[in-house]
């Protein structure tokens, strides 16, 4: 794989998994992982948590029908953007190393 497709492939699996995770946690009943979900991922939640009451309003009783789901949509996208920062980061790091003059035990070029 090349370096240029590390920050997609990233962003890409984080997503896949971060919404894994929040199936799970729907179809089971285990209550640390909601926890795991919001609580050890501050950053996606803190999004989540004030994109939220933009786009629903918060003056009523009960939340919306879809307030949930789109909360998690926005729990899934903000995780995936955590993951190709870092993607990101990796891939500038892994650009800017210095790169080796030649390798160990080559052999020399034929003429």
């Amino acid at each position: 794989m090349s370096l240029k497709r590390l920050a997609i492939t990233v962003f890409l699996t984080g997503s896949a998994l971060k919404a894994v995770l929040i199936i799970i946690w729907k179809l089971s009943t285990v209550p640390m992982l909601g926890l795991l979900l919001t609580k050890y991922d501050p950053a996606a939640f803190y999004l989540a948590e004030r994109t939220t009451p933009v786009f629903f309003d918060q003056k009523r009783l009960f939340p919306a029908a879809g307030e949930g789901m789109f909360f998690e949509v926005v729990l899934v996208i903000a995780f995936g953007i955590e993951c190709l920062v870092i993607g990101c980061a990796v891939w500038g790091v892994l650009r800017w190393r210095p790169q080796a003059r030649g390798t160990a035990g080559a052999a020399p070029p034929v003429r």
